[in-house]
């Protein structure tokens, strides 16, 4: 079993090729995330940034970004998209 650890106690597990995520949000197995949460956690993040970016309201970007970054969903959604979704695409690292 090989584990990758990550800030927040947040961590991925591999056990015979199949990642399961345990986190503070998430401790589900890789095919039980309920993905359109996740996906629409890390949107609603973009989107306020996008919006206090329109605004020029700079401190609040900054701040965002770094909730954006510390989220358990982006890290997640982040994996899946290298290691499930460029499945093919000859990705430098994963074999």
């Amino acid at each position: 079993m090989n584990t990758t650890k990550c800030r927040n106690n947040f961590r991925i597990v591999w056990e015979s090729d199949i990642p399961t995520c345990i986190g503070v949000e998430l401790d589900y197995k890789w095919s039980e995330i309920p993905w359109k949460q996740v996906e629409k956690r890390v949107f609603k993040l973009q989107k306020r940034i996008y919006q206090a970016s329109s605004r020029g309201d700079v401190k609040t970007v900054r701040g965002l970004q770094k909730v954006l970054m510390k989220s358990s969903s982006a890290r997640t959604l982040a994996v899946r998209r290298i290691s499930q979704d460029n499945q093919g695409k000859r990705t430098a690292g994963m074999g």
